[in-house]
């Protein structure tokens, strides 16, 4: 992989820099709490529970991806 000048891999925009990082926290708790939900519902709907927690824990796997691509960025 080539790097930027600057040491950097990617760069963004400082305007996007702050919806980034929303999205972040977002993604991070958003998913955890479809996981506490879904472990919440595991008495009640299996099936639902199961598709809630598999969806959250995508979510929060999303929110790291976008963590690591943050660190790479100046």
């Amino acid at each position: 992989m080539c790097r930027h000048p600057r040491g950097s891999l990617l760069r963004i925009k400082p305007s996007h820099e702050n919806a980034i990082d929303i999205l972040i926290w977002v993604c991070l708790y958003g998913g955890l709490l479809g996981i506490t939900v879904a472990l919440a519902l595991v008495r009640v709907n299996r099936s639902i529970a199961g598709w809630l927690g598999a969806g959250g824990s995508l979510v929060t796997a999303l929110g790291i991806v976008l963590i690591y691509i943050r660190s790479r960025t100046k």
